[in-house]
């Protein structure tokens, strides 16, 4: 494809349930309107698509196409639309204590789509549009002689490398998290664009050795909170 068309996205942070872990899932943003009936259509009888046929006359078929493909899922019937997609029925919410419908449920047509709309992501080009602003955790390391990075001396504080952090120790916060899903706030004392500090939190000076925790670091710009991928680093005893 020539021209990849641009697809704007965020990331956002999730708990996975299942696994009691924080995940990180992208999410499409700033989306375009969308194309009425009509313009789909005019571009299809640009393309050469449909031949033969006026705008008006088009439109008709399509609308009757819709109704058609209406009327069937009101009879209850699925539709194969030749490998473009498939749609059913299916039903929503939680039956009663007989295991019955009522009126809580709902019955909606979804749309799977088939072969023939397989997208790929390398059909598009992807834009973060908090690229400029979310901070970056390239890796943590002990504020002491001797540290390793990616091992947290324990009751030492801890500087996080990386990049647009900023220069605001007050718009910029920092939190750990175990596996089991606990949090802990960290205290930031000093901040520059790709180096920040992190005073030792008191709660992690219990956890046995070799415990993972994951740090992820927050900063605040216009009233907009970016938040960084996470890094994994693990706690360790002074030698």
């Amino acid at each position: 494809m020539a021209d990849k068309p641009t697809v704007k996205y965020e990331v956002r942070a999730q708990r996975d349930p299942i696994n009691n872990v924080t995940i990180y899932v992208p999410a499409i943003v700033d989306r375009n309107a969308a194309k009425s009936l009509a313009t789909v259509i005019e571009n299809a009888i640009d393309r050469g698509l449909i031949v033969g046929v006026k705008p008006s006359a088009a439109n008709g078929i399509a609308t009757g196409l819709c109704e058609q493909l209406f009327k069937e899922f009101r009879d209850g019937n699925a539709v194969n639309f030749d490998g473009y997609f498939y749609g059913r029925l299916y039903l929503d919410g939680t039956v009663n204590a007989d295991g019955r419908i009522t009126s809580e449920n709902s019955i909606n047509i979804r749309l799977v789509k088939g072969a023939k709309w397989a997208l790929a992501t390398n059909d598009f080009s992807f834009t973060n549009i908090a690229d400029d602003k979310t901070p970056n955790v390239e890796f943590l390391i002990s504020a002491c002689t001797g540290a390793v990075r990616g091992k947290l001396i324990k009751e030492q504080a801890i500087l996080v490398n990386g990049s647009t952090f900023g220069d605001d120790a007050a718009h910029v916060s920092a939190k750990f998290v175990f596996e089991d899903g606990t949090e802990v706030v960290g205290s930031v004392t000093s901040c520059g664009e790709n180096l920040i500090t992190v005073a030792w939190p008191s709660a992690m000076s219990g956890v046995e050795d070799g415990t993972e925790v994951s740090l992820t670091v927050t900063r605040v710009e216009d009233g907009m909170e970016y938040v960084s991928m996470p890094r994994t680093a693990v706690v360790v005893s002074a030698a």
